[in-house]
């Protein structure tokens, strides 16, 4: 089966975002992994997607951190 891979950037809050992207992931019949890019674990979308944990968006090395983890 195919895999997509989808990383959320601050997408918390994007739980139906995320839910629509699973209904069509199953239509197509695609295996999907999600990942959602925040500052803590304790985020809606968590039950959803994988957590990593990284850094604030005013963080001058967020860019850098976001590529280390991809």
């Amino acid at each position: 089966m195919k895999q997509i891979r989808i990383l959320f950037l601050g997408g918390g809050k994007r739980v139906s975002l995320c839910q629509r992207f699973e209904v069509a992931a199953r239509y197509l019949g695609l295996e999907l992994k999600t990942y959602a890019y925040e500052l803590n674990l304790d985020q809606p979308i968590s039950k959803h997607a994988e957590v990593i944990v990284g850094k604030r968006w005013t963080d001058l090395g967020v860019l850098e951190d976001i590529r280390n983890h991809v």
